[in-house]
């Protein structure tokens, strides 16, 4: 949903129909219900399953809040309406309460209750905080590029390890050339430039199986995993690292601190 808003607000800035940020509107009025007072606050994952009874999650993301605050501050920006921004701060403060100062890296979000932080390591946590959230490249710098993410010449999904993910170590390549970091960026694009397609697109994992250390939710006893297959997500990450363009901002830059 957060996505969702992010590229709607895009076309409107490129299209000036605001029948598309009329559109965002209505998906942050909805998001609005998940906003959390358990634990540390922010966002729950919403719901899964089908109408007219969806299963409601309790879990956080702090990926999925760190899409929310840019957003919700998207919104506000888009639209005149301040009181948007009461929703990307609690999404905010939802992730700051993630941070590890001793690990130098953010928890996952939490387990089922809402409240525990699940402390499992996954590099889109990592990431996403840094370019969606302003000033948090340099207050959370240590989680720029996680060493033990790394696997061979780019970065896995998880802790579990096990190969190259396309889609995440393009967006390292991104946050660390937005940050200055352009030699180091340019050695993961290489990388990444190894995992295309003869027919132009890209596969999503250089190996097999590269598992995410989560579960299906839909069958518990499988785990969710990438393969070695062309993939869109991949394919759209690579691009927009290739042109350094800020998904979360809209913009060549990462978000400024206010």
């Amino acid at each position: 949903m957060a996505w969702a808003i992010l590229a709607l607000l895009a076309l409107d800035r490129a299209t000036g129909d605001h029948r598309y940020r009329d559109g965002a509107v209505r998906i942050g009025g909805w998001i609005k219900q998940w906003r959390s007072k358990r634990g540390r606050g922010g966002f729950t994952g919403g719901t899964f399953a089908h109408e007219p009874a969806p299963v409601v999650e309790a879990w956080k993301s702090t990926e999925h809040n760190a899409d929310l605050a840019a957003a919700f501050a998207g919104l506000a920006q888009a639209t005149g309406d301040k009181t948007w921004l009461v929703e990307a701060r609690a999404a905010q403060s939802f992730m700051r309460a993630m941070w590890r100062p001793k690990c130098g890296c953010f928890a996952v979000g939490t387990t089922e209750d809402g409240k525990t932080r699940n402390l499992y390591l996954a590099l889109d946590a990592q990431t996403w905080p840094l370019l969606a959230i302003p000033g948090a490249a340099t207050r959370y710098k240590a989680a720029m590029a996680q060493s033990k993410l790394r696997d061979g010449d780019g970065f896995a999904y998880s802790e579990a390890k096990e190969g190259l993910w396309t889609e995440g170590t393009a967006q390292v390549a991104l946050l660390l050339e937005l940050s200055g970091h352009n030699d180091e960026a340019a050695g993961f694009m290489k990388a990444i430039d190894a995992m295309r397609a003869h027919d132009g697109s890209y596969y999503a994992a250089n190996t097999r199986e590269l598992p995410t250390g989560f579960m299906l939710e839909t069958d518990p006893t499988q785990p969710r995993q990438y393969f070695h297959i062309a993939h869109l997500a991949a394919v759209a990450w690579v691009a927009i690292a290739k042109r350094r363009y800020n998904r979360f901002t809209g913009t060549n830059a990462l978000p400024k601190a206010h």
